[in-house]
């Protein structure tokens, strides 16, 4: 997280800006509030997949595709592949490349890897079809990277390859004006790259306008999910879900309003901005809203957030100090159009929600059980 932070650095022309502002202020946004007959019964399950002991057991980055739950082995330096069904361990890709930070998978010959050197496809076998240097690595683009700079940080995990474009597209920030100026939130989001020629260009989709507004320490990092023709992103400061649609190059925003948790983080006092224990304590006890998962089984949409919490400061009854695993979670749902069905309040402890994701109508939240286990959080939905 601080490493993202710190490498944003860039030089950003005025008129940039000025585009922003001026897309900002002519996003829809629409309220939405949870619709009375939005009612949901959730079955809580796990799922345990023995794995070997030697092994690492918390996987920071990873991807699904077709029941298949593909994760970075940091230490193995390869791609674990389970098959979430069978509950089992499949076999392992080498990948000897830098650390990834982001995984895309199209089929079983056509794995995308993002690190800070590069966006690299291979195949099963772990052979490099395709490598695409970014950032201070690319000589071709310089112009380009000295604008932008790809964010390569697991918090992230932005990646994802459009077959019908054949681009993909990744995180970008602008690498200058760092996060304590405006600036710095006045320029695209998103790039995209030609996987055919390596050309890098930025795509219209922009960082909320409160930040140009307050400023929210550490809570910066948006979220995306990509869906045919839609780039559905968020971000962690409050409820509103965008929409950017590229064929017909609008943004819409829904902000869905919540009955039971905060709806918008508090600002950092910008005073704060180069405290980074102040911003820590922000982070922890704000509201943070996590990505929209989408499952194409029950043709809706889901998200997690973590409601603000107090006595950051202060222990406990027991004499223990609050932590971020004290906070209230709670699990928004939405119909196909994004309309706000209802929220539930989950157990605390659920698993990381940052790494959660849907399979046919369940919802899965790694878990942390130690050595020799992949271990998951099973959400059942049943309407």
């Amino acid at each position: 997280m601080k490493r993202y932070i710190l490498l944003m650095a860039g030089c950003i022309l005025f008129f940039t800006a000025c585009i922003n502002n001026d897309l900002n202020k002519s996003i829809r946004t629409v309220d939405r509030f949870p619709l009375e007959t939005g009612k949901v019964n959730i079955v809580f399950d796990s799922c345990l997949i023995k794995i070997d002991s030697t092994q690492q057991t918390f996987y920071k980055v990873s991807f699904v595709k077709d029941n298949y739950y593909y994760a970075y082995n940091v230490a193995g330096k390869a791609l674990d592949i389970f098959d979430l069904k069978a509950k089992e361990f499949k076999h392992s890709v080498p990948f000897s490349g830098p650390p990834v930070s982001a995984i895309f998978v199209q089929s079983k010959d056509s794995i995308f890897l993002l690190s800070d050197k590069s966006i690299t496809l291979i195949n099963e076998g772990g052979k490099v079809l395709k490598e695409l240097h970014i950032n201070s690595n690319n000589k071709t683009y310089t112009g380009f990277f000295q604008k932008n700079y790809i964010v390569s940080d697991p918090e992230c995990q932005t990646l994802f390859f459009d077959a019908g474009e054949r681009k993909v597209y990744v995180h970008s920030i602008e690498p200058v004006y760092g996060t304590c100026s405006k600036k710095h939130f006045n320029v695209p989001i998103l790039t995209s790259a030609n996987i055919d020629s390596g050309y890098f260009r930025t795509v219209p989709v922009f960082f909320s306008n409160s930040y140009n507004e307050n400023y929210y320490g550490f809570q910066v990092i948006p979220k995306f999910l990509f869906l045919d023709d839609k780039i559905i992103y968020n971000f962690p400061i409050d409820s509103r879900i965008f929409v950017y649609d590229k064929k017909y190059d609008s943004t819409i925003a829904f902000r869905p309003v919540s009955k039971i948790s905060v709806n918008e983080a508090t600002p950092v006092p910008k005073e704060f901005c180069r405290n980074d224990d102040k911003k820590l304590e922000y982070y922890i006890t704000n509201v943070f809203f996590d990505k929209v998962i989408y499952s194409k089984a029950l043709d809706q949409y889901f998200q997690f957030k973590r409601d603000a919490m107090n006595g950051f400061d202060k222990p406990k009854e027991n004499g223990e100090y609050s932590t971020i695993n004290d906070k209230k979670m709670i699990m928004s749902i939405f119909d196909k159009d994004l309309r706000f069905k209802a929220e539930v309040q989950l157990p605390k402890k659920t698993g990381l929600i940052l790494n959660s994701f849907a399979v046919d109508s369940c919802i899965y939240i790694p878990t942390s059980k130690g050595k020799g286990s992949l271990y998951f959080s099973v959400l059942k939905i049943q309407q």
